[in-house]
């Protein structure tokens, strides 16, 4: 099954800090987290690091330690990722969109290889835009992406 809208030749958008990415299929980022546990079977293990981040039970570390334990070979494929990418858009472009675009992303190349979408190499993008969810400075405070320290918490 492929899922229109994803793929090497999806459309293309810049936002206004002139990031170019895919357009994305829907926001899956906005998904209640606790709702999304019944759509993952067959990436579970994958899904379950993102899903405990979003809902503010881990923090971005752990939730990037606890997905990149299960590939052993992720360094590889994000580079091959990034690889292609420098092709399509401009060197460090991904540094031009915020965390929760890059998260949007990852769950929804998570949800493509889960319905077994074969348009793009999906777990290599997912591996991908987890590390540049990462890397990506917190874009918003307000949400489960501003998650307080515990040091932070008042008494």
């Amino acid at each position: 099954m492929n899922i229109d809208g994803i793929g090497k030749d999806a459309e293309i958008v810049t936002n206004n800090k002139g990031g170019k990415q895919s357009k994305a299929i829907g926001a899956f980022h906005l998904v209640d987290p606790i709702f999304m546990y019944g759509f993952f079977e067959q990436q579970y293990k994958l899904a379950l690091p993102v899903i405990k981040y979003m809902n503010g039970e881990i923090s971005k570390d752990n939730m990037t330690l606890d997905i990149l334990e299960q590939v052993p070979d992720a360094l590889i494929q994000i580079a091959k990722t990034l690889e292609e990418g420098v092709r399509k858009y401009p060197m460090n472009n991904w540094r031009l969109i915020p965390e929760e675009d890059h998260l949007n992303h990852a769950l929804i190349h998570l949800y493509a290889m889960e319905k077994g979408d074969t348009q793009d190499d999906h777990k290599g993008h997912f591996l991908t835009r987890i590390m540049m969810a990462y890397a990506t400075k917190k874009s918003f405070k307000g949400s489960y992406i501003d998650i307080p320290k515990e040091d932070d918490a008042s008494d």
